[in-house]
């Protein structure tokens, strides 16, 4: 399954938004530096998908602004 996420880094809480059939919005209080908001991403969308960590695999994306 491929899905489309826009992470929001450094927001002033965690939260999963569902959009529509496979696009989310993710909040993460992590900075977007040495990858803590991608884990923290992952992290929370694992646990709003019910699968473990270890399933998801980043396609794109995961770069520093």
């Amino acid at each position: 399954m491929l899905i489309s996420v826009k992470v929001y880094p450094d927001a002033s809480r965690d939260e999963v938004i569902e959009r529509g059939h496979a696009r989310f919005e993710i909040f993460v209080r992590a900075a977007p530096k040495e990858g803590a908001a991608t884990r923290a991403t992952a992290r929370l969308l694992a646990e709003h998908l019910g699968v473990p960590e270890e399933k998801l695999r980043l396609i794109r994306g995961a770069r520093e602004r």
